[in-house]
């Protein structure tokens, strides 16, 4: 069973300006859901697993944007992406 976590933005860092998005993806296998589902878990694992890549996932955000010196601000609706000021 496979999962996608996504975090779009308007990318302001190019010219021209363009929509980009964060993501990252993640399987939880056959055998490990049957397993589950017969020890009456499966609510459990797939909760954990969800916390567990959200936490991985929110951690290579916040690493690429201060390894780029970028952050992400909300504007209205949106999300944008800039270089932060030197």
């Amino acid at each position: 069973m496979g999962f996608h976590l996504s975090l779009p933005f308007r990318d302001e860092t190019r010219e021209p300006v363009t929509s980009g998005e964060f993501e990252r993806e993640w399987v939880i296998s056959r055998a490990e859901l049957s397993r589950a589902e017969r020890e009456k878990r499966i609510d459990d694992l797939l909760l954990k697993a969800r916390e567990k890549e959200e936490h991985a996932f929110l951690q290579h955000v916040e690493r690429t944007l201060r390894r780029n010196r970028l952050r992400l601000v909300r504007v209205g609706q949106e999300l944008v992406l800039r270089k932060i000021a030197e």
